[in-house]
């Protein structure tokens, strides 16, 4: 692959002749960027979170680092074709036009010989050094993602729903990595992440609904201005949390004290949900946005130092 040096900060025309500020300085740091690490870091986050509650972590330390890697690698493969696929449509909004292939530091080919390795390597990777079923999960997730969510964004806004499957599905990679098939906490968890999403999804297209207008993604924030329905999806699915992660403890996955927590933690972020409902302002989705990813962080960290 081409190694390009440019500075930060520097300008680059595209092919398109629009000229971009360019973030990335060699190679290294276009792949990094073109994995996105920070949706890599929550699939890896998700698996091992899957992994702990099912008993995983008391397995060697070498099979658990071998499960990270593997994800990782799969998780930035399918991270890396995404933007192969979409750039045009990043090149169109303010918050991914710096992205590699957006701005032309790298081209489609060289990112879509990047995104095939990096998922062939982890998909094999987790094949081998796991078991099949985690591999074949880690598959499925990158071609819902890259065949399914991917195109339907400019379709119709229940895509959402194809996107959050795909975003449930690695704690059951986790389950599946630790005992070899799919166990009812497997599909709770799935459930857990899977109604997560949407409320995140939301706050996020309201943050940015002028992003995905331009480019022409559909979300419910279009087909309605006032953000009542989408507010109240949001908040449904916000209440639903609390019974869901309640059910991992009636189901012997977890204990009183992760219940307790988890009581807590839904209250907060419902409590997010319920100030965006009444006012669909930018701050309050905002607000929304990060108490659910905290509410996230703090109840999988909670459900990994229960399995301890």
């Amino acid at each position: 692959m081409e190694n390009r040096s440019i500075e930060f900060g520097s300008d680059v025309t595209r092919e398109d002749g629009c000229v971009s500020n360019v973030r990335t300085t060699t190679t290294i740091g276009s792949l990094v960027e073109l994995a996105k690490p920070g949706l890599s870091s929550l699939v890896v986050f998700t698996t091992i979170a899957g992994y702990a509650v099912a008993g995983g972590l008391y397995q060697p330390l070498a099979r658990t680092l071998l499960l990270i890697v593997g994800t990782a690698f799969s998780a930035a493969g399918a991270n890396a074709m995404n933007q192969a696929v979409e750039f045009p449509f990043d090149a169109l909004m303010m918050r991914t036009r710096l992205r590699p292939v957006a701005c032309g530091v790298m081209t489609q080919k060289q990112a879509l010989i990047a995104a095939i390795t990096m998922l062939s390597l982890g998909v094999v990777m987790l094949g081998i050094s796991i078991n099949s079923l985690t591999a074949f999960l880690s598959l499925l997730t990158a071609v819902l993602y890259i065949c399914v969510y991917t195109p339907l964004k400019q379709v119709t806004p229940f895509a959402t729903i194809s996107g959050a499957i795909t975003g449930a599905i690695p704690p059951m990679m986790g389950v599946a990595a630790a005992t070899g098939y799919l166990t009812l906490t497997a599909w709770i968890l799935f459930a857990i992440l899977f109604v997560w999403q949407i409320p995140h999804f939301i706050a996020l297209s309201f943050i940015y609904r002028e992003d995905y207008e331009n480019a022409g993604f559909k979300t419910l924030m279009q087909t309605d201005t006032t953000g009542i329905f989408p507010a109240g999806v949001s908040l449904i699915h916000t209440l639903a949390l609390i019974p869901l992660s309640l059910s991992l403890s009636l189901a012997g996955s977890a204990s009183v004290t992760f219940a307790i927590a988890a009581v807590v933690f839904g209250i907060v972020h419902l409590t997010a949900a319920v100030v965006f409902f009444n006012k669909r302002v930018y701050k309050n989705a905002r607000i929304l946005f990060f108490a659910g990813v905290t509410y996230l962080t703090l109840l999988l960290c909670a459900l990994i130092v229960d399995s301890l």
